[in-house]
């Protein structure tokens, strides 16, 4: 706007613009820091009501040199600074959507992690448990129908074959809890 033919001839007409005019890009800086820094929307509505009165003070001033002065120029000049803080907004609104977005897939896969953590802790106390009691005491059992065999099948040999069933069930028995055991706690994990 310096440049062209415009300022001169506002400010030959009206030279208390010179400081609005100088004012402008100072005002929309301070409007862009606003917007950067999350200000209230009353702070950000006072500083865009200042370049709406700058701008409405020379729209004035245009229409009064108006055989100088294109008015289509003038409107130019507001459509550009319209489409700027336009463009303006829509990219911070874009990088406030994708902040917002990131934050919400960290804290999916946060969760995530956390649910898996939980999950596989809770996998080695079962595991550890079961190992600790249940396969302890079938083992004991076993231990005990063994013994009870041997002092059995000293007295009368008619019960070995039971016995051995019993004693093979319960080997089984002991394995499979192994398994259970084992598989609770794989070792990839």
């Amino acid at each position: 706007y310096r440049n062209g033919n415009f300022y001169p001839v506002v400010l030959a007409y009206d030279p208390s613009l010179g400081p609005r005019f100088d004012a402008l890009p100072g005002a929309i800086d301070a409007l862009s820091v606003l917007l950067a820094n999350g200000a209230s929307s009353g702070e950000i509505l006072s500083a865009a009501d200042r370049i709406d009165g700058d701008l409405f003070a020379i729209m004035d001033a245009n229409d009064s040199v108006l055989i100088k002065i294109n008015r289509n120029y003038l409107a130019l000049v507001i459509a550009l600074v319209a489409i700027s803080l336009f463009v303006l907004l829509s990219a911070l609104a874009y990088r406030a959507a994708k902040a917002r977005a990131r934050k919400g897939e960290d804290n999916a896969i946060e969760y995530s992690r956390s649910v898996i953590i939980a999950q596989d802790a809770e996998r080695k106390k079962l595991a550890r448990d079961l190992h600790d009691t249940a396969v302890q005491d079938l083992a004991g059992i076993k231990l005990e129908t063994e013994n009870l065999q041997f002092a059995v099948g000293k007295a009368s040999p008619i019960f070995d074959e039971s016995f051995d069933r019993l004693v093979s069930r319960e080997q089984e028995c002991v394995e499979n809890m192994r398994d259970i055991c084992f598989s609770l706690r794989p070792p990839e994990l």
